[in-house]
């Protein structure tokens, strides 16, 4: 088993605005892959083709013993995008 601790970042928004744009992904996905390089999947850039209205992983770096993912989340308070940091303490 593998001994990881997970931090995960998102911006909780106070107004009735608890939905995300497809355009804010593309522009995250963009500047991840300026800070880190291509992702694990060799996706790239952020494609319209891949929206949805469900939870999902968008994107997945791993540099050394950190694991960077952008993700979409549902919650009944709202939908939202996080970035989800996952650090190997094994390593």
């Amino acid at each position: 088993m593998q001994n990881l601790d997970t931090y995960v970042l998102y911006c909780e928004r106070d107004s009735h605005a608890n939905y995300y744009m497809f355009r804010e992904i593309g522009l995250l996905v963009k500047k991840m892959n300026a800070l880190l390089g291509m992702d694990d999947s060799l996706k790239g850039e952020y494609k319209m083709e891949e929206k949805g209205n469900d939870e999902k992983s968008l994107r997945i770096w791993t540099r050394k013993d950190i694991t960077f993912e952008l993700m979409t989340s549902v919650k009944s308070w709202g939908t939202f995008i996080c970035l989800v940091f996952f650090l190997n303490k094994n390593k």
